[in-house]
């Protein structure tokens, strides 16, 4: 997304060292917005600048970037991906969702924002469209253990305690390590009085 015709990053790191202080990424900020003050309707340096502002916390910033950089172009599904990441920090979540719907509807096989969506819906207790949305994720990134890990929370909330715990157990299949998905199916084997199993998840 860099502009290399326009932007000079060898200037903005010796540009860094004199601004310590600021931190890079700020300085990459300042410098598409005085790009952006001559010329306001280019497109890459509105997204760029809205991740910038994203990577740095400022959100509304970031969302209103965003908003202006799809004014523009509303054809990437990356764009409309990361603006509902953004919406998400805010905790816009139903707008949010309708991003990744945007960016679904122009790449149906992108995995982010399949996933994202999924929690968007998961954190509105949507808790059925949630498992839904995670079962396609899944379909492109079987691996990809957080997924199994939230569906089977969501399964846990909808009382479908067998399955969710196959949904722990295939994300620890994928990642071992993780303490709080063993944490999650010992939890849930100790209220299903299934103590040994339990015992072993703990440990």
């Amino acid at each position: 997304m860099v502009l290399g015709q326009v932007i000079d990053l060898e200037a903005v790191r010796a540009q860094r060292s004199n601004n310590d202080h600021r931190g890079y990424h700020e300085v990459e900020i300042d410098i598409y917005e005085r790009r952006l003050k001559h010329h306001p309707s280019d497109y890459q340096a509105w997204n760029y600048r809205s991740y910038l502002l994203a990577s740095t916390g400022q959100y509304q910033r970031a969302a209103k970037s965003y908003r202006r950089a799809l004014e523009l172009d509303d054809s990437d599904p990356r764009v409309w991906c990361n603006y509902g990441v953004v919406l998400d920090k805010l905790s816009c979540l139903e707008e949010a969702i309708d991003c990744y719907r945007q960016a679904i509807e122009r790449y149906p096989r992108y995995f982010k924002a399949l996933y994202r969506r999924s929690r968007s819906l998961h954190r509105l207790q949507q808790y059925q469209a949630a498992i839904e949305g995670y079962d396609r994720a899944a379909e492109l990134r079987p691996d990809f253990h957080r997924l199994w890990y939230y569906r089977g929370k969501a399964l846990v909330k909808l009382g479908r305690f067998k399955q969710a715990a196959e949904s722990f157990r295939t994300a620890l299949a994928a990642q071992a390590s993780d303490a709080e998905v063993w944490f999650s199916l010992g939890k849930l084997l100790l209220q299903q009085q299934q103590h040994t199993e339990a015992l072993d998840a703990f440990i």
